[in-house]
């Protein structure tokens, strides 16, 4: 049954082939849904160098689902991304009703070593430009219609990570807060906001030895488990839930 035929989704952060953005894109397409997603390619060759997939491939792979899909690489440090994506979607697709921001920058520096130009470069990506998603999403949004945001996180109200990711952790921290005050101003438009921690999720980058270490106090998810949940929660009937932060697997 395809819950979310007729609409339109937005996900960000679909550069890797065994990413959660591409698992989600998938999840989102089986359900009906088509699908706009954005990739940055400098982004991920540096820091993910072997798991780097073929946007035009998996468009393909996305559209033989009979659903349209389209993609846009795009740098969402930019002060103008958000306005310039929404533009480009809306031409391509239509005004999405769904937004999955799954996007992120996470380089690791010493505290001791931090900058004002590495701290910026995670704000720019993590918190401003997932902002200003929400406002466009928000501006563009129809009145009568459903309307899903979705933001992922990494868990970081629940436990501590390396003090090397100080700028990652307090970034990404920012959307659950967003979610929270957000939720009550949107909801009479009928748009939902929730927050997705998707808990250790092997993506490619986990060694046996490191997975060994997380099962003795976590689960290990996998990024198709974690894009089921995420679309349970666009396709959640009850209204009353958002605003919240859910945690997978923890």
């Amino acid at each position: 049954m395809n819950e979310l035929e007729g609409r339109i989704a937005l996900v960000t952060g679909v550069g890797r082939a065994e990413g959660i953005g591409v698992a989600i894109c998938r999840e989102l397409a089986r359900q009906g849904a088509d699908v706009f997603y954005t990739y940055w390619n400098e982004y991920d060759s540096n820091n993910y160098p072997d798991t780097a997939h073929k946007p035009e491939t998996f468009k393909q792979e996305l559209e033989a689902l009979h659903v349209r899909a389209e993609s846009q690489e795009m740098d969402l440090s930019g002060p103008t991304a958000p306005y310039e994506l929404f533009k480009i979607a809306g031409k391509k697709l239509g005004n999405p009703t769904i937004l999955i921001n799954n996007a992120c920058y996470d380089v690791s520096k010493p505290f001791a070593d931090l900058t004002a130009e590495v701290l910026d470069a995670h704000y720019f990506v993590n918190l401003r430009a997932a902002t200003l998603l929400c406002a466009e999403f928000v501006k563009a949004h129809k009145p009568g219609t459903s309307g899903n945001i979705v933001n992922v996180t990494s868990g970081q109200s629940i436990s501590a990570m390396n003090i090397d990711q100080i700028p990652y952790t307090i970034t990404k921290a920012g959307l659950e807060m967003l979610a929270i005050q957000l939720a009550p101003g949107i909801f009479d438009k009928g748009i939902t906001i929730n927050v997705l921690d998707p808990g250790p999720t092997d993506t490619g980058w986990m060694s046996d030895e490191l997975k060994k270490e997380i099962q003795k106090n976590s689960v290990v998810n996998k990024p198709e488990e974690v894009a089921m949940a995420i679309v349970a929660l666009v396709r959640n009937t009850d209204k009353n839930m958002t605003g919240q932060v859910v945690h997978v697997g923890r």
